[in-house]
């Protein structure tokens, strides 16, 4: 291939229209990033990240179609510096390496669950937009076309963005003010600080129209607004970097004023002639972006006014105590994945693209300014973008931009002073030609055949979506038919996990059933048995380093344990264990462990389990709770006092923990804390009739039939069989007579 200098790029088509496959393949790039931002299907059934991913995905084959038609038809391929296009590869290659190596099907490495950013297949669609960016991206009208519509695109994110806020103030009803389309608040805060920097670097490095000035700053200072409200410390840190280095550089480029009296009798060190530019790129602008950078970085208090003033419902989920503050970022986790292959080529790659971007921007800068500011502007958004990756856990689109930004500046290179573009003309080499048309055509034709694959894992993973959601209310038939619907497109360890999970909820319910004719049930009960153990293997197959598919054999298993089957508990045992060694230190798998043991009539192991749980997690107090429960049974009432005690410790409003603490100290003749213990699990549920009714019975232990008679009244109060039940209690206290048995608050041990 011989080199080609970049200021004559190949073209054998002068006079001609510009290529229209290469215009459109600039256009599918850009349409890849701009649909995959705006994807956001507020639907169960569609999850919001995953549908972004396999967009991406299905954007870079597009374009990598488009790309080698083009070439095809053009008869030649051009080439930027090779180096840097190597370099993109390295994590790439780090993660295939990983896949190779794990022990795990390929399909699961390369996949996951959903395409999710630290897989090798979003790694690989991650590369190639970065590639393509560097080869489809060749010319200043390219760069020009690809940058304006991202400006627009950010202008009208920026816009509906802050309407979401504005409007969700006013009806949150309408829309949540915490909305964000982009992705997480994160990601909307990376995506405002990459618009802001970007703004910063056009107005600084560009000549613009008066109307695109305008609509840039408007943009600039709603992006601001957005920012302030996400208040991501990383991204204000790092614009307050590149607002200082700008400001830095434009005083730099000033110069002396003309008409400066004090330097009329002085020498001046360094008296050179130089360009300035006052006046066309004022000095206030990144001052300005400065200095509202620091003043969220040191003295911003929105994160405790958002904390006093956030939406109670968020209290409702299972982030109710989750901050969000800080938490590690993707390319640290990738080091876990890929080990140390990973780690050294994330340093490579990192290591080549600063050396040579900085080599380039600073000793062999682009004669032209508009590939100049081209360059600059790809080289720090690459940077910002790929250090938020190092602090942050950012979205599939924002780990996208940070490879297409690469890739842009690779593009770049190609205009750098004495740097050479390669290329081959294969039309003019029958025999080279061969070679190149061939391996295009089949990279043409696996493009074909993954995008077949792509949108059959998509569609699983929208069928597995919608299996969750009926599965989570209940909808076994609706659950069990998307599943399988999953399974058909795509079989995968969580579509097979599912299905066992809705396996073991149908056991449950024909267990539980009072109206299935026993033949029956007992045919239902074996079949769906039988099908739930299959999935359960099938996934512990796929995945045997995910303890959850252990956890859903061992729950199959253990449905049988009661009903005396051979085997099954040692088999449940057994799966239990494995899960447990994958996760030692969940305290939930010992409790399981005891809730077996409990169905195998094996109360000491049972104790032992629930010990080993409440010590990796003391304040567990369900395994405490459970723990008081096998004390009582075995007479243990000091011991099952003292577990109880310990649980209310825990959750002090716990009605049916404090009935039980009240019932023990009752036990112990203990009347008066018994009284206070009952008498706060009816504070905590004035509906809780059996608390209600020992408290009376202590109350009259104690000689107080007047309070006695109160609890009575209440519980009579809450129905007419209430009324029923306790009428006798009723007369009784009513004629002055205490009705409850002498042993009714006393506790035997279970024979």
């Amino acid at each position: 291939m011989p080199p080609y200098s970049a200021a004559a790029p190949l073209d054998y088509t002068r006079g001609k229209p510009r290529r229209s496959l290469e215009t459109i393949s600039v256009w599918a790039l850009s349409a890849t990033l701009i649909v995959s931002l705006f994807a956001f299907l507020p639907s169960a059934a569609i999850p919001s990240s995953a549908t972004k991913a396999f967009l991406l995905a299905a954007g870079a084959l597009i374009t990598l179609a488009l790309f080698i038609l083009a070439r095809l038809s053009r008869g030649n391929i051009i080439l930027p510096p090779f180096a840097l296009v190597a370099a993109l590869w390295l994590p790439t290659v780090a993660y295939a390496l990983s896949a190779a190596f794990s022990g795990a099907p390929f399909a699961t490495t390369l996949w996951g669950s959903a395409l999710e950013p630290d897989t090798l297949g979003f790694m690989l669609t991650a590369a190639v937009l970065g590639t393509l960016a560097a080869l489809v991206l060749r010319r200043s009208e390219h760069y020009r076309s690809f940058l304006t519509i991202g400006a627009v695109v950010f202008g009208l994110v920026a816009l509906i963005q802050a309407l979401i806020i504005i409007v969700g103030q006013f009806a949150p009803s309408a829309v949540s003010p915490t909305l964000s389309f982009v992705g997480s608040f994160d990601d909307l805060a990376f995506l405002m600080g990459l618009g802001v920097i970007s703004i910063l670097i056009t107005l600084r490095f560009l000549e613009l129209s008066r109307r695109a000035h305008r609509a840039l700053l408007i943009s600039g200072v709603v992006a601001l607004f957005l920012l302030a409200i996400a208040n991501s410390s990383v991204v204000w840190v790092l614009v307050s970097l590149v607002s200082l280095g700008l400001f830095v550089e434009a005083v730099m480029k000033r110069g002396p004023k003309a008409a400066d009296a004090d330097l009329d009798d002085a020498a001046m060190l360094g008296d050179t002639s130089y360009e300035t530019d006052e006046g066309r790129h004022p000095l206030v602008l990144p001052l300005a972006v400065l200095a509202v950078s620091l003043f969220f970085i040191i003295g911003g208090t929105l994160g405790g006014e958002w904390l006093k003033h956030r939406d109670a419902s968020l209290n409702s989920t299972v982030f109710w105590n989750v901050d969000f503050s800080s938490g590690i970022g993707f390319i640290p986790t990738s080091f876990v994945t890929t080990g140390i292959v990973g780690v050294l080529a994330w340093v490579a790659f990192f290591g080549l693209c600063i050396a040579l971007g900085l080599r380039m921007l600073i000793l062999r800068a682009p004669e032209d300014a508009f590939t100049r500011y081209v360059a600059i502007l790809s080289f720090i958004a690459m940077l910002y973008l790929f250090v938020v990756a190092i602090v942050g856990l950012p979205s599939a689109v924002i780990l996208a931009l940070a490879f297409v930004f690469a890739g842009l500046f690779i593009s770049t290179t190609r205009f750098a002073a004495r740097s050479q573009q390669w290329g081959v003309v294969f039309s003019r080499s029958p025999r080279l030609g061969f070679v190149i048309v061939f391996s295009l055509t089949i990279l043409l034709l696996a493009s074909v055949v993954t995008a077949y694959t792509l949108v059959g894992r998509y569609i699983a993973t929208a069928e597995l979506a919608k299996a969750r959601t009926a599965l989570s209310v209940g909808d076994l038939e609706v659950a069990d038919t998307a599943v399988q619907n999953a399974v058909s497109f795509a079989p995968s360890a969580t579509a097979y996990q599912m299905q066992a999970g809705i396996a073991n909820t149908r056991l449950g319910r024909i267990a539980t059933s009072q109206t299935m004719p026993v033949a029956e049930a007992q045919r239902a009960f074996q079949s769906a048995l039988s099908s739930g153990i299959n999935a359960a293997l099938t996934a512990t197959r796929l995945a045997p380093s995910d303890y959850q598919n252990w956890l859903a054999l061992g729950n199959l298993y253990a449905q049988a344990v009661p009903l005396g089957v051979s085997g099954a508990y040692d088999s449940a045992k057994t799966s239990y264990e494995k899960a447990q060694a994958l996760n030692p230190t969940n305290p939930q798998i010992p409790y399981i462990l005891a809730q077996l043991d409990i169905a195998n009539k094996d109360i000491k192991a049972a104790k032992e389990n629930l010990k080993a749980s409440i010590t990796l997690k003391q304040d567990y107090t369900t395994a405490i709770f459970l723990l008081s429960q096998l004390e009582v049974q075995d007479g243990n009432l000091q011991e099952a006092l003292t577990a109880a005690l310990a649980a209310a410790y825990f959750t002090p409003n716990d009605p049916y923990i404090l009935f039980q603490v009240g019932i023990l100290y009752a036990a112990q003749n203990d009347f008066a804390n018994a009284a206070a213990a009952l008498g706060a699990a009816v504070a905590a549920n004035q509906q809780f009739a059996n608390a209600r009714y020992f408290l009376g019975a202590v109350y009259a232990k104690q000689g107080d039939l007047t309070k006695a008679l109160a609890e009575m009244q209440a519980i009579a109060a809450m129905s007419s069989d209430n009324a029923a039940a306790v009428a006798s209690q009723l007369a009784a206290l009513e004629s002055g007579r205490n009705p409850f048995p002498a042993n009714l608050l006393s506790i035997a041990p279970a024979p």
